[in-house]
């Protein structure tokens, strides 16, 4: 078992659009940790819904950064966002980014 928590991060309809890995992690490493059954664990959808026509899969991992943006209207919640590595707030992940086909 990895040493690193798998983080997926879901839009308001449910869909994953970031699976990952705080920090800069091997490759391979995440790459192992991102199966269709820790996708389903973590979302609570089945693995041929997310592996179907709407969603990229298999996972291409690679760094990312992304960004927590305040706003009155997010409440409560953390909302995160890609970004630049430059950017104000960049905090660098290892993982996939799910596109929609």
């Amino acid at each position: 078992m990895s040493e690193f928590e798998l983080e997926v991060f879901t839009d308001e309809d449910g869909m994953p659009w970031a699976a990952f890995v705080w920090g800069n992690i091997n490759v391979k490493i995440v790459e192992a940790m991102i199966t269709p059954e820790a996708i389903d664990n973590a979302i609570g959808f089945e693995s041929a819904d997310q592996r179907g026509d709407d969603i990229s899969w298999p996972p291409r991992v690679q760094a990312y950064w992304l960004r927590l943006v305040t706003s009155d209207a997010f409440e409560d919640q953390d909302m995160w966002q890609f970004c630049d590595e430059g950017d104000p707030g960049a905090v660098r992940i290892t993982g996939h980014r799910f596109y929609p086909k």
